[in-house]
């Protein structure tokens, strides 16, 4: 019995998740949070970040092949 109830949440909180994507809505969670609309990802800060990872991996490669 307690597995179906687990069953039944899980389905109704997709089907939710599923109505808001379709509807274009926000959770209201999520607006509080990261403030709706105007919350940007700072794409030069992750692809800085990326590039330093990146050139980390390169170094240490170049000091195991040598």
């Amino acid at each position: 019995m307690g597995e179906d109830k687990k069953l039944a949440a899980a389905v109704a909180a997709v089907n939710r998740y599923m109505e808001l994507e379709a509807s274009g809505r926000e959770h209201p969670f999520f607006r509080e949070r990261y403030g709706g609309p105007a919350f940007r990802m700072n794409i030069w800060g992750v692809s800085g970040r990326r590039d330093q990872m990146q050139v980390r991996t390169l170094m240490q490669l170049r000091t195991c092949f040598r």
